[in-house]
């Protein structure tokens, strides 16, 4: 266990590859953070960011295999709506769609198709009780 004030042999210094390697086995293995950082002489917190970079890349990852998308997901930048966009977001608002589908349907953020469903007022149909 992690001391205060103990001095790490590797705070600090870029992760490698084969720490990277033992990190992710002992994560499969359900391994505590305050374990894997005192194998991997890191701090509690660089174990827990490094999880969290990880399983961003992953999530990323699968976007492309689900998706076919050769760039970076979410996209960098803000891009202006075009009126296909819209025209296809209220098609799929009508067919029921939540908006994480049609995000990824329109290749969008979650949050962008919120905020243009509620600047264009595209609401989901209400069912009757």
């Amino acid at each position: 266990m992690q001391q205060f004030g103990q001095r790490l042999e590797r705070r600090g210094a870029r992760w490698s590859e084969s720490e990277v390697a033992t990190l992710l086995a002992l994560f499969q293995a359900r391994r505590p953070i305050s374990e894997m950082a005192a194998k991997l002489q890191r701090t509690y917190g660089s174990v827990a960011v490094k999880l969290t970079q990880l399983k961003q890349r992953a999530a990323a990852n699968a976007f492309r295999r689900v998706s076919g998308a050769r760039e970076a997901w979410p996209p960098q930048g803000r891009r202006a709506w075009s009126e296909s966009e819209l025209k296809s977001l209220r098609a799929l608002v009508a067919q029921g769609l939540s908006n994480a589908e049609i995000a990824l349907k329109l290749r969008r953020t979650i949050v962008s198709v919120e905020v243009r469903r509620s600047r264009i007022r595209v609401r989901e149909r209400s069912v009757a009780k």
